[in-house]
């Protein structure tokens, strides 16, 4: 009786052995073919983030965008708003009563594109001073627009801008600081603009901050990023730095005209009734100090400076008539130049 009972529980064995086998066979194949779809949907993820990271249209690189951007508002003043296909949909438009007084103007659309779809003008508004602005570009980018020329670094951002002489005035600028989104689109830069007064051969800088807020239809781009500025970039933030602070000191001298004796020699009508006033105020620009008397009484003196509409010395200050080119002495007194 053991004896035959050892085979059936041997094939029990085997069916078992063979059973579990098979169910273990199954489970990894289900496994491997859930972790393989898996991969394929991170996979087509990330290809549809590049691809939408790298989309690119002519509208879109009109203003400098790239991607499924939906709107960009530039410093707050203006925006841009685009389809999912990249198509500017708030590109200017005629109105009726552009129509009414701008007939030949209007008789073309305000924007008009090459037979590639790039932007080559934009007709102004019918009281501008000039009818239209042209636009030429170069791999892909605005190489040239009105007046203005641009040069872009190997990421493709603007790096400088140089505009064509007008009225004795030849500007450029230079963008610097840049941070980006995770899009790579631009978020904020500084702009560095150099002015030359080629009339009276006088240079100075100025700066300011753009900023642009940028929605996508499907991406983020919350992150962001600050891109290291080039030697160009460098060079033309130390020359402005230096002009502000040699313009600073200048400007805290006051205007020329203020340079010199002042004196006021009368009666004059106080709170405290009639007094005769025999004051001197003495400046000397160039040093940067003054000297304030009263008769032999000497009220103020030392180094000044000047600012908000006046000179400041100390605890004292006087107030600048610009128009007249005369310095207040307070309670209705005038100092007039010797």
């Amino acid at each position: 009786m053991k004896r035959l009972l050892t085979v059936p529980l041997a094939l029990m064995l085997v069916g078992y052995l063979a059973s579990s086998c098979t169910s273990s066979s199954n489970d990894n194949k289900a496994q491997n073919d859930s972790i393989a779809a898996e991969t394929a949907r991170l996979d087509s993820i990330r290809q549809d983030s590049i691809a939408r990271r790298n989309f690119i249209t002519p509208d879109l690189a009109f203003n400098d965008l790239h991607g499924d951007v939906k709107k960009c508002v530039l410093n707050s003043d203006c925006y841009f708003t685009y389809d999912e296909n990249g198509k500017w949909t708030n590109e200017p438009q005629w109105n009726e009563d552009d129509k009414k007084y701008c007939s030949d103007r209007t008789k073309h659309p305000r924007v008009r594109r090459d037979n590639d779809g790039f932007i080559t003008r934009i007709y102004m508004e019918c009281d501008a001073d000039y009818e239209y602005e042209d636009i030429s570009w170069e791999d892909g980018k605005v190489k040239t627009r009105f007046i203005s020329t641009y040069t872009y670094n190997d990421n493709g951002l603007a790096i400088e801008r140089s505009d064509e002489e007008e009225y004795d005035t030849k500007v450029s600028a230079t963008y610097c600081n840049y941070e980006i989104d995770d899009m790579g689109n631009w978020v904020k830069r500084d702009v560095i603009v150099k002015i030359l007064d080629t009339y009276q051969n006088a240079l100075r800088y100025e700066k300011h901050t753009e900023t642009r807020n940028i929605t996508y239809h499907k991406s983020k781009g919350e992150g962001r990023t600050t891109i290291p500025n080039n030697a160009t970039q460098n060079a033309i933030q130390e020359l402005s730095l230096e002009s502000y602070n040699q313009q600073g000191q200048e400007d805290s001298k006051g205007p020329e005209w203020i340079n010199g004796t002042w004196v006021y020699k009368g009666y004059v009508n106080t709170r405290m009734g009639t007094m005769y006033v025999n004051a001197a105020l003495d400046i000397d620009r160039s040093r940067q100090t003054l000297v304030c008397v009263e008769g032999r009484d000497v009220l103020e003196s030392g180094k000044y400076k000047v600012y908000n509409g006046a000179i400041h010395c100390n605890s004292s200050y006087f107030d600048l008539d610009e128009v007249n080119h005369r310095i207040d002495f307070g309670d209705g007194v005038y100092l007039h130049k010797k």
